[in-house]
């Protein structure tokens, strides 16, 4: 875990499967940024701002998503998701049947 310059939070960190990006979180009161930081070109990339749930990064699986939890507390309420970091979108994680 590291402090970031605007006092938030950062860790939960991922190596992405070429280990050429990192992927981390950044909490500010249980409202969570989403970064990817390019180890080559030193280039930092939002990839998910002011999500209003606490996220938890799981693991990165073999199509270059990012699997990830988000919890709310009031009410509670976790649910599972994907982001994927080629397309830049949110997919949800439906059960396989």
């Amino acid at each position: 875990m590291r402090r970031i310059d605007n006092g938030a939070d950062a860790g939960n960190i991922l190596w992405t499967k070429e280990a050429e990006k990192i992927v981390f979180v950044s909490l500010i009161n249980c409202e969570s940024f989403i970064y990817s930081f390019d180890l080559k070109t030193k280039m930092l990339s939002g990839l998910i701002e002011n999500d209003p749930t606490c996220v938890e990064l799981l693991f990165m699986n073999e199509h270059n998503q990012v699997a990830l939890s988000k919890t709310t507390y009031f009410p509670f309420s976790k649910s599972y998701w994907y982001f994927d970091l080629d397309l830049k979108e949110i997919i949800s994680a439906s059960p396989t049947q």
